[in-house]
């Protein structure tokens, strides 16, 4: 997953795509996006943070190669908020799941630099045979940053 920098909502980002296989998702093909993007502790609203995730969304589907997503494929959206001392409502807005589309995952993360704590989505009704590989890709590639964060 080498990360590129990319234009999402209409600020600067950067994104890393993997793509897996497997039978315990019912014979799927997960293809991940990870979207990392700078918020200033007072823009990073639900309401900003809603367009972050909603444009990640939208990236994800638009260069998402294959079949359509819901045919045995479909697309994962990671978008990590990073955000110095993070204020309650960006930390609360990352801890509850934001739905799905037929296909269309997504999973919100906010990493509080400051604090060194990293916020997401501890269950999901929605997408609930991906949380586990979701989890386990903020583990590897956010948490060792934020921990490490000087």
């Amino acid at each position: 997953m080498a990360p590129h920098p990319i234009t999402l909502a209409r600020a600067d980002a950067f994104v890393g795509q993997t793509a897996a296989f497997r039978w315990t998702w019912m014979a799927t093909r997960l293809h991940t996006y990870l979207f990392v993007r700078v918020f200033d502790e007072l823009i990073a609203t639900p309401q900003n943070l809603d367009q972050f995730l909603d444009a990640a969304r939208n990236y994800a589907l638009l260069h998402k190669p294959g079949l359509r997503p819901g045919n045995q494929t479909g697309t994962a959206s990671i978008a990590v908020a990073v955000v110095d001392d993070a204020l309650d409502e960006a930390v609360d807005w990352a801890s509850s799941p934001h739905g799905t589309r037929t296909g269309q995952i997504t999973f919100p993360v906010v990493a509080d630099s400051y604090n060194r704590r990293v916020s997401y989505p501890r269950a999901m009704v929605m997408g609930i045979i991906y949380v586990p590989y979701l989890k386990q890709m903020v583990r590897r590639y956010i948490e060792p940053a934020v921990r490490d964060a000087t």
